[in-house]
């Protein structure tokens, strides 16, 4: 969702006469738009909004990546490329490569659905795993619903507001991305969070692999939020990976019981179930939504509590090494890397974070004040907070 003043929704062209578009709600009231923009009504905003220019990219690169050293993370996935610039995007993270302005390992999943840059992509070949050990080609990533704490996350039942959410396309048009892409020979990431979305998704990608090309290809659920044991079977079917954020609890959790209510928010990122099933959850932090950090994340995955207080479905915790391997063995599998990237073993890059603390003897609350002190890229020193090895 996104918020516009007067004047932005002018440069739009949307005021009280504006329909809203397939699959996104401009939110009115008596009538006038409020400036409130959910899902794909933030189309037409984002057409009227500047696009940066690609060295205004190049620092943001640089300066994330820095940032993301600084939490020991050395290997990043840009969820939607594309989404600022446009090809811009693509061509600021080749240039800050050549500059030497990419701190971190980059995988790019490609924005796709009919604003993205797919289809640019695919004419100039970058297709998934193009690229070398600093920057590659991920998948293809487009949306199908919005979220549960703004009550856009599409659901079979109602919100206690009555709403179900926003489905962006339909049953159709969802199958025909899906399968244009996967037979393109993209790995496919797809935004599904409420019950229906996923129920959507999963569809899609069914009738795309009815040829039994799926498992291998490793297709993606991002976030994955509310899902049933119909769904965990269905995907350990296809070999979906789920794509989780367990600090979406931490942070969105109370909200989470104000529009689900208790039942429902309980049973939400089931990390425990999908490991037992052998799925992979490959976590994340879903920045900016939510913080980069991840031991915040690591924690959430421990003790599922909100914000609030409350704990939300307490069977489904993991235990930490579950948690670490899911924020790193798991998320190198996701990503095609797995090969070089996501464990300390013989033969992989020495990509490694040294934490201020032993985790593994010291209590869950003592991540939230973790600290990585040096951060290796390939046995090289990439951030060292103390500056102790100069």
């Amino acid at each position: 969702m996104g918020v516009a003043n007067s004047v932005a929704l002018a440069l739009a062209g949307i005021d009280r006469t504006t329909p809203n578009p397939p699959g996104g709600v401009i939110v009115r009231e008596n009538g006038e738009p409020t400036g409130l923009l959910q899902e794909r009504a933030q189309e037409a905003m984002k057409a009227a909004r500047p696009r940066p220019t690609r060295d205004e990219l190049v620092e943001a690169i640089e300066l994330a990546g820095r940032r993301c050293l600084s939490y020991g993370i050395g290997s990043v996935m840009d969820a939607c490329v594309g989404m600022a610039g446009g090809w811009t995007d693509v061509e600021a993270y080749e240039a800050a490569l050549l500059a030497g302005r990419l701190p971190v390992r980059m995988t790019m999943a490609m924005g796709g659905g009919p604003d993205g840059i797919a289809e640019e992509a695919f004419a100039r070949g970058y297709v998934t795993g193009r690229g070398n050990h600093r920057l590659r080609v991920g998948p293809v990533k487009f949306f199908t619903d919005g979220s549960a704490g703004g009550c856009t996350a599409a659901m079979r039942r109602p919100y206690t507001n009555g709403d179900h959410g926003v489905l962006m396309f339909a049953d159709r048009d969802m199958d025909e991305m899906v399968g244009h892409y996967h037979h393109r020979g993209y790995q496919v990431a797809v935004h599904a969070i409420g019950d229906a979305a996923i129920d959507q998704t999963i569809g899609a990608f069914d009738r795309a692999c009815a040829d039994g090309t799926c498992a291998h290809r490793r297709h993606r659920i991002e976030h994955c939020g509310f899902v049933d044991d119909g769904h965990l079977d269905a995907m350990a079917r296809l070999g979906l990976i789920p794509a989780p954020q367990p600090v979406f609890i931490r942070d969105f959790g109370d909200t989470y019981l104000d529009v689900l209510g208790e039942q429902r928010s309980n049973a939400c990122y089931p990390m425990a179930r999908w490991q037992r099933r052998g799925l992979k959850p490959a976590m994340s932090s879903d920045t900016p939504v939510s913080h980069v950090n991840p031991f915040v994340n690591l924690h959430a995955a421990l003790t599922r509590r909100t914000i609030g207080g409350a704990t939300l479905g307490g069977d489904e915790t993991l235990t930490l090494a579950e948690a670490l391997c899911a924020y790193t063995e798991n998320g190198a599998y996701a990503c095609g890397v797995d090969d070089r990237l996501g464990t300390l073993t013989p033969g992989r890059e020495a990509d490694i974070a040294v934490l201020d603390r032993d985790p593994f003897t010291t209590s869950p609350e003592d991540l939230l004040t973790t600290q990585a002190e040096i951060t290796f890229l390939d046995g090289e020193a990439a951030f060292d907070r103390e500056g102790e090895l100069s």
